[in-house]
C-alpha cells in the first residue's frame, strides 16, 4: 500500500527539520515543535480532542531568564514547547487540533503517521494498538500505518514492534549528530530508506545525497 500524506507525531522538532529538507513538509501539525515524551501522551491527546478538547489542559511558565517567552505544557509535563507566547498559542492549538481531525475525517487517500522515538523511550504494542485505537475512533475506514524510527545507542538495543500496520526501524548513535540546540538529526540517507520502506510514495524523496543535514539559524523561524 501506498502513502501519500504524513502527519508527524514527536518526539521533537528533529522530525520537522527532517521533513523540511525532504520537502515533504506541510502545515505545521498539532504534534510539530513540542515535545511528547511518549506514544502514550500523544494518544492522551487525540482522545481528549477527539471527544471533549475543553478538557485539555495548556499551562505555561516563565521563560524569559532564557531569552524564550514560555515553556508551554500540554496535560502536565510530558508534552511541553519553549517555542511559543502561551497567549497566542490557545489559539495556533485549537487551528491545529481541529486540522488534525479534519485531516483524519476526509482524507481521500493512505496517511503515513511518523514518530522519531528517543534514547530509552518505551515502546510496546499496546502503546501502538491504543495509538491505533484513537485513530480509528476518528475514523473507522481510514488507511494509514505507523513509523516509528528509534534512535538507539547500539543494534542489539533495538526492541522491533511488529504489527500490519507498523514499520520500525533504528538509527544508531554513530549516525546522529546535533544540528541544533538540543536536536539530533541523523543522516538523511537513513531517513529516506525508512519512507520509502514504509511505502510513502513522492518525487520529493528523489535525488537527495546522504549527507547530513545543514540546518542553519533561519531554520527555526518556520515553526509558526
Amino acid at each position: 500500500m501506498e502513502y501519500n500524506k504524513i502527519i508527524p507525531i514527536g518526539y521533537g522538532c528533529g522530525i520537522s527539520f527532517v521533513l523540511k529538507h525532504l520537502n515533504l513538509r506541510k502545515e505545521t501539525s498539532l504534534f510539530e515543535w513540542f515535545v511528547t515524551k511518549s506514544l502514550d501522551d500523544v494518544t492522551n491527546l487525540i482522545n481528549m480532542i477527539t471527544n471533549d478538547i475543553s478538557n485539555v489542559n495548556i499551562s505555561k511558565i516563565d521563560m524569559s531568564s532564557f531569552n524564550q517567552i514560555h515553556r508551554i505544557y500540554i496535560n502536565g509535563e510530558n508534552m511541553f514547547s519553549d517555542h511559543y507566547d502561551y497567549n497566542e498559542y490557545i489559539k495556533i492549538f485549537e487551528r491545529r487540533a481541529k486540522r488534525f481531525i479534519n485531516d483524519i475525517q476526509t482524507h481521500n487517500g493512505n496517511i503515513l503517521f511518523v514518530r522519531n522515538l528517543d534514547y530509552n523511550e518505551n515502546i510496546s504494542s499496546d502503546m501502538v494498538d491504543n495509538f491505533n485505537k484513537s485513530i480509528h475512533n476518528i475514523n473507522p475506514n481510514l488507511n494509514f500505518k505507523l513509523l516509528l524510527v528509534s534512535n538507539v545507542l547500539k543494534k542489539y538495543k533495538f526492541n522491533k514492534i511488529t504489527s500490519d500496520n507498523v514499520f520500525h526501524t533504528y538509527i544508531a548513535k554513530k549516525d546522529i549528530k546535533c544540528v541544533y540546540w538540543f536536536q539530533k538529526t541523523p543522516q538523511i540517507n537513513l531517513w529516506l530508506d525508512a519512507f520509502k520502506q514504509a511505502g510513502f510514495v513522492s518525487h520529493s524523496l528523489d535525488d537527495f545525497n546522504n549527507d547530513f543535514l545543514n540546518v542553519n539559524d533561519n531554520d527555526v523561524k518556520f515553526w509558526k
